[in-house]
């Protein structure tokens, strides 16, 4: 019974673990656009999802060309209202909300990495101390 209880343990790690190493590398990739992007203000024109956390902002970039996109974050404004806007070589998917979307995926970095480090060096070693 001992060893069936941290077989599960094992592939709650690994579960853990694909969304935690996808989020963290989100997170880096935005703190890299903001770093190296340009910073443009646009629009946010409208929001949906649940509770209103995806946001269609459009801004026009350095080219003269205007550029749509949607970002995952919450604000409590009703739309239009103005946003800061990084991207990176004009590219609309090389583009983030500066600290807004950082705010945003630091939450969910910190959740997922605290839990995958404590499953993988609390419980689990715990456990296995027992066996």
């Amino acid at each position: 019974m001992k060893y069936v209880f941290v077989a599960v343990l094992f592939i709650i790690a690994i579960l853990i673990a694909i969304p935690c190493f996808i989020v963290t590398k989100r997170l880096i990739g935005d703190i890299s656009i903001m770093i190296k992007g340009k910073r443009y203000i646009g629009t946010c024109t409208s929001k949906s999802g649940i509770k209103n956390s995806v946001h269609r902002v459009e801004w026009t970039d350095s080219d003269g060309v205007k550029n749509i996109g949607l970002f995952s974050v919450t604000t409590f404004r009703k739309t239009p209202f103005q946003l800061k806007v990084y991207s990176v070589d004009n590219d609309p998917n090389k583009a983030n909300l500066g600290f807004r979307s950082l705010g945003y995926y630091a939450v969910i970095v910190i959740l997922f990495d605290f839990t995958f480090f404590a499953l993988v060096l609390g419980a689990i070693p715990e456990i296995l101390s027992y066996i």
